[in-house]
């Protein structure tokens, strides 16, 4: 699907499908971070750990969105609590959804960060 808004100067998810998202206009096809001003390849899978998140947590995010290509696989309590003992907003939503959200927010000037697993095993 593509999506379409101004960026004033800050990243912009402009589309996505199955296994990509289209970043400015770059074509990722790996997991990856994606802030206002920053773009950063993940190993994270969809089965997320607290390690995983640590790369999130340096970008200094106050909302961050999970984007999942299966919701059926859920991450554990613990990354959950994780984001909520440093008081930062944490969601979890389909891909579409998360890029939708990301473009919202981020022109909203919030510090928003899109974790999007685009690949589920690593």
């Amino acid at each position: 699907m593509k999506l379409t808004l101004q960026s004033r100067g800050k990243h912009l998810i402009r589309g996505y499908a199955v296994g990509e998202v289209r970043v400015d206009d770059q074509i990722l096809h790996h997991n990856c971070l994606i802030a206002a001003d920053e773009i950063v390849a993940w190993s994270a899978s969809q089965e997320i750990s607290v390690d995983d998140i640590k790369p999130i947590l340096a970008l200094q995010p106050e909302v961050v969105i999970l984007g999942l290509n299966d919701m059926e696989k859920l991450p554990p309590a613990v990354i959950y609590a994780a984001f909520l003992e440093r008081n930062i907003g944490f969601e979890v939503m389909d891909i579409g959804a998360a890029c939708r959200t990301f473009n919202i927010l981020s022109g909203e000037d919030r510090r928003v960060v899109a974790a999007l697993v685009l690949k589920s095993e690593n």
